[in-house]
């Protein structure tokens, strides 16, 4: 057990830590002694588990920012006051000059109960004692937690300057995607589905400020690339509010405002006809069908990019966090601009053909699966399309189970997750869960969604049970035929084996016969 030694920065954290507790402080008077109470009787009466992670250098020379979490355990259950919560605790404080001084609280949060350690954290039992002017750490705890977790790596601005530089070119594709186009009459009510939506081609603009117009060539261009991506319908007094909205957040890069109503995928385009036809998404065709929407017959349509425009906010913001050395990997400022600087595998893993998922794997594919079950930190499989990322995706998820681990298959496009699904062939190891929206999951995936994960775990599990069971009952089939048979088989051993007897017998007299013929003659 150590006693590390705290106190609160200012009243404003302090009171924000009661409010969260108990509720609204109803008074300032005598904060500090209450917020001190408080966190006494959560950490500060026994030493409780946890989890120390270094954030990152202080504003200060020899000053730095770390987090220590609650945990929850068998060993260290939280205390009542937060179970009741089902909350655990967050403390960010400054760590002054290698824990010399009293450490300095920023905030209290709670958290999410955490289900596991996280990663790159330290863990360490505390307790938590209020005190103006004595040691915050003592030295040995300091020295064994600053050897084992590195502070974030920050890179320059010098090595980010490409990847900033690269959304920039991003952005500029995206904007040259989107458009802003009236519409005069569209045909619902004669169909019901899909929508056809006649549309002005020389009133088209980049989005609700008419001041980036395009020609009527460019929108068509740019309405055919459009096919097969999401449309969203905008009325007209949502335009003129877009317009000041749009105005307002020029210079607000991450700002993304969705324009009007969605309304569905673009299915086809018709320039003779000035037609842009859509199929209805599921959730507006409901609200029409019951009468609790109607579609207006003049407005707007807007493609607004807007996946293109989410990833690169996206990018960004992971740029950001990378810069703030708030990425989740302390480290990942330096391996990303110098391969040299991840660490090497302490152990290699190798595989063999019977402890695969997928027996079909060619060595290149089982030689990438050993080669992340072995990195430390991260690996980057690179490879041209159709050489079998997928399945080696598919074989690093069964393998990362097997030993207790989980996995998490992420893209930007939804069939790309869909196709790595379809590759984890049912095995009782293996509980996959499809994370998304229904109607944009494969119908043969759409068991792995939340609403059917259970059912459809629970029904694979019953079907290989019962095929096991099948296999056993042929298995013991044939061993009763076997066992029915067993006098005449060992009566068929035994004539074989006077059979053999004889035709040796048979043959020796022969020979003896032949050498007699011989000596008569």
């Amino acid at each position: 057990m150590e006693e590390w030694r705290y106190k609160f920065i200012n009243t404003k954290t302090a009171s924000r830590f009661l409010t969260d507790i108990e509720g609204n402080v109803r008074s300032e008077t005598g904060i500090y002694q209450r917020a001190n109470s408080l966190l006494e009787t959560i950490a500060g009466q026994t030493a409780q588990l946890f989890y120390v992670k270094r954030l990152k250098a202080g504003k200060e020379p020899k000053e730095e920012i770390w987090e220590l979490i609650l945990a929850d355990t068998p060993e260290s259950p939280l205390p009542p006051i937060l179970k009741l919560k089902n909350k655990t605790l967050s403390l960010r404080f400054i760590v002054k000059d290698r824990g010399e001084y009293t450490l300095s609280i920023t905030s209290i949060r709670l958290l999410p109960v955490l289900e596991y350690q996280p990663n790159f954290t330290f863990p360490c039992y505390i307790k938590l004692v209020n005190s103006q002017y004595s040691r915050g750490i003592p030295f040995a705890s300091w020295q064994k937690i600053t050897t084992n977790l590195p502070l974030p790596a920050i890179p320059t601005e010098e090595q980010l300057q490409a990847w900033e530089a690269f959304l920039e070119i991003e952005e500029r594709i995206a904007i040259s995607k989107q458009f802003f186009v009236p519409f005069v009459r569209h045909n619902y009510g004669t169909a019901s589905r899909n929508i056809s939506f006649e549309i002005v081609a020389d009133q088209a603009s980049v989005e609700s400020s008419q001041e980036n117009r395009i020609t009527v060539q460019e929108f068509w261009q740019r309405a055919v690339n459009s096919v097969s991506n999401r449309i969203y319908l905008v009325t007209e007094n949502e335009a003129e509010e877009l317009e000041e909205l749009n105005l307002e957040a020029k210079n607000k890069r991450n700002q993304i405002y969705t324009e009007g109503r969605e309304l569905g995928i673009i299915e086809s385009i018709n320039q003779q006809q000035c037609l842009i036809r859509i199929h209805l998404e599921s959730e507006i065709l409901y609200l029409l069908d019951n009468n609790e929407y109607q579609l207006p017959n003049t407005g707007y349509l807007s493609f607004q990019a807007f996946g293109d425009r989410v990833q690169i906010n996206r990018k960004r913001e992971a740029i950001n966090k990378v810069k703030k050395g708030e990425a989740e990997n302390p480290d990942l400022g330096k391996f990303l601009f110098n391969v040299a600087e991840a660490k090497t595998p302490a152990k290699i893993i190798n595989l063999n053909s019977e402890d695969l998922l997928l027996r079909t794997a060619n060595p290149s594919q089982i030689s990438a699966v050993e080669t992340v079950l072995s990195a430390p930190e991260f690996a980057l499989i690179q490879r041209p399309p159709g050489t079998g990322k997928t399945t080696v995706m598919a074989e690093i998820c069964y393998q990362v189970a097997l030993r207790g681990g989980r996995s998490l298959v992420a893209s930007q496009a939804n069939l790309a997750v869909d196709n790595a699904l379809s590759r984890l062939i049912y095995n009782p190891v293996i509980r996959a869960f499809r994370k998304g929206n229904q109607n944009s999951v494969n119908q043969e995936d759409a068991g792995f969604l939340e609403a059917n994960v259970v059912n459809t775990w629970l029904t694979n599990t019953a079907n290989s049970c019962e095929q096991k069971l099948l296999q056993k009952q042929r298995k013991v089939n044939i061993s009763q035929k076997i066992s029915r048979n067993e006098t005449l088989f060992t009566r068929y051993v035994q004539f074989e084996a006077e059979f053999t007897d004889k035709t040796q017998q048979l043959q020796l007299r022969k020979d003896s016969l032949e050498q007699h013929h011989r000596g008569l003659q």
